[in-house]
Parts: structure tokens; sequence; C-alpha cells
């Protein structure tokens, strides 16, 4: 017996949204394996996490070098503090706070309003304390940098258990070209215990990058 189905109504919603730039960094898989870079967030704070200056392809390229090749930006404020998970990116230890620079994007419409989104996650420690960072987010267009608001996160030391946050940030104001770049990084950039007088701590993981259409 054959059924024959016909639809009655259809209903278009159009497009339901616009992407100008996805990263989920699953392509980092083999430097992940080879490295035995572990799943922090996932393991509430338990977890392997190689340089990605150490960990290595099959063909010898460092992670640091094939996030280059990919148009990235690494920033560090005192030197090498950005590190592998399985697939994301962990950047931060005491008193180095880091962050990372967003490829190009070209194509935006002209003044386009733009929404930035991400997976991201504070570090606990061993004493179950939850470090304090916040995520600052820059727009810089030749020597002009618009910093957005802080973004922080709410986890109780001792009580919560670490899981991902999403954050959703409407980048107005800012007009982005194929010459913008994007960066998002700890805040307490620079300091250090010499001028806090205590090691600080801004430890912090980032997955799931996009630039859409802000409806």
């Amino acid at each position: 017996m054959a059924l024959r189905i016909q639809a009655a109504r259809i209903e278009d919603k159009g497009v339901v949204e616009v992407i100008y730039f996805s990263e989920d960094f699953e392509w980092l898989l083999p430097w992940a394996e080879n490295s035995g870079a572990g799943q922090t967030v996932e393991n509430d704070g338990s977890g392997t996490a190689p340089q990605i200056y150490s960990a290595k392809n099959d063909e010898g390229q460092t992670a640091a070098e094939a996030l280059l090749a990919h148009g990235y930006g690494l920033e560090e404020s005192r030197g090498a503090s950005i590190y592998l998970q399985k697939c994301y990116l962990k950047f931060g230890k005491a008193d180095y706070q880091a962050g990372l620079t967003l490829p190009a994007v070209d194509g935006i419409p002209s003044g386009e309003k733009v929404m930035l989104s991400f997976d991201w996650a504070p570090m606990v420690g061993g004493t179950r304390k939850f470090d304090p960072v916040q995520l600052i987010i820059t727009v810089t267009n030749g020597s002009e940098t618009v910093g957005l608001d802080p973004i922080g996160h709410n986890f109780v030391n001792e009580v919560d258990k670490l899981e991902w946050l999403h954050a959703d940030v409407v980048l107005e104001g800012v007009s982005i070209t194929k010459d913008t770049r994007i960066t998002i990084k700890s805040d307490a950039w620079g300091e250090t215990a010499a001028t806090s007088g205590s090691s600080v701590y801004r430890r912090w993981f980032i997955d799931n990058i996009k630039l859409s259409r802000a409806n």
C-alpha cells in the first residue's frame, strides 16, 4: 500500500541565522590526541592541558603554529600561557594573563549589527576556589580600540560544579571589516604578585565562537 502525503500549509520563516564566522576547534583533535589533552571543564577542573607550543600533530606542526596559520592572534601578557584541551583552549596561569584575537572576517555588510557568541568557563582550583576572572572584549580598527563591558561569572567557591557558560555580546557602535581585530582576553592584564602583593589567577576556557547577524 502506498501513502501519499500532501502539505496543506507551508510557513516560510526566512533565514534563521546569518553566520559570518564560526569556530569549534574540532580540527585540533589530532594535536589533542597526540599530546594527551584532557577536558578540564567537563571533569570539574581536572584535566591535562599541554601548552600549544609543545602539542604537535603527526607532521610535527605545533598547535600554536596551526592557530597562527588559521589567522588567530595569540595574546599573552608575559609569555607562553595558552594551553590545549580536547577540543578547546585554556588560557592563563598564575600571574600570566592570556587571550585570543580572532581571524580577520570579510563580507560583513557596512553598518550591520553583529553578535559575538561563545562558550566559556573560569578555572576552579584544587581548593575549590574559582578564579575571579572576567573576560574583556575589544574591537580594534586601526589606532582606535573599543572595549566592551567585562563578562564575569557567578560560580560559588566550594559549592558549584564547573560547567560551560554562554555569552552573547552585540557589537554595537563599531564597524567590522576585513581589517578589524576582535580580541577576547582576561582582565587584570599585566597584574602580578609583584604589583598586587599576591599571585593573580585569571585562568579560563573558550569554545564554540561565532560571529553572526544580530536580530
